[in-house]
């Protein structure tokens, strides 16, 4: 059975050729820059992960597709950091973990008011490097609740991800702000049951997950 990202990828691909037919259109066509902040988790229940924060941003085209409906097609990246829960020495304390990535994002939009205010949502294939420690210092120490697993562990995450993202915006033609969440429903953790570290019963399972605050400034 196919896995989450390749269904995904197999979806936007589907999708693109909508994207592609939007530029023959003439009275809403526009292309531009998204920026962003966020709010990364991981949503699991085999480590102590609190919300951190993060950055984004990236090119965006949108058009209109049929009456109220258009479609928007964009390249972004993200720095984003969350926070786990580790010990040294017995002593636990926080250690802040980044990721950083790009993503492909292929997303419908109802135009709930015309050019104005759309609730938009679509697939968004993801890609992201290893999920590190912010401070090397911290690389050796234990992750709560294990006796054998360290942050450094960590590190060898699945490196593709299929999320859901879901949003608001509104403003100006030119100019609008949205709100967007997005989650993963791969398993951000499953390449980390391929090693032989310690792990719970059932292996490792986790969704990358953050909330988006930001803006579109088309040209």
């Amino acid at each position: 059975m196919p896995n989450t990202p390749t269904i995904f990828l197999v979806l936007i691909f589907a999708l693109a050729p909508m994207a592609n037919a939007q530029y023959g259109r003439n009275d809403y066509n526009l292309k531009g820059l998204f920026f962003g902040a966020t709010t990364p988790t991981v949503i699991t229940q085999d480590l102590a992960v609190a919300p951190g924060k993060g950055l984004t941003g990236g090119y965006i085209s949108r058009g209109d597709v049929y009456n109220n409906f258009d479609i928007s097609y964009a390249m972004v990246f993200f720095q984003n950091q969350c926070t786990i829960q580790g010990r040294n020495n017995n002593i636990s304390g926080d250690v802040i973990m980044e990721l950083s990535g790009a993503q492909i994002q292929l997303l419908g939009g109802y135009q709930i008011i015309r050019h104005h205010l759309s609730l938009d949502m679509g697939p968004v294939l993801s890609f992201n490097g290893p999920w590190r420690a912010q401070s090397k210092d911290q690389e050796l120490w234990q992750v709560s609740g294990y006796d054998q697993l360290v942050v450094e562990d960590l590190s060898g995450v699945s490196p593709v991800q299929g999320h859901f993202l879901i949003g608001l915006s509104g403003g100006l033609e030119r100019l609008k702000l949205t709100a967007q969440y997005q989650r993963g429903f791969s398993n951000f953790l499953r390449k980390i049951n391929n090693t032989n570290l310690e792990r719970p019963v059932n292996g490792f399972s986790g969704q990358l997950a953050w909330t988006t605050i930001g803006v579109y400034l088309y040209f």
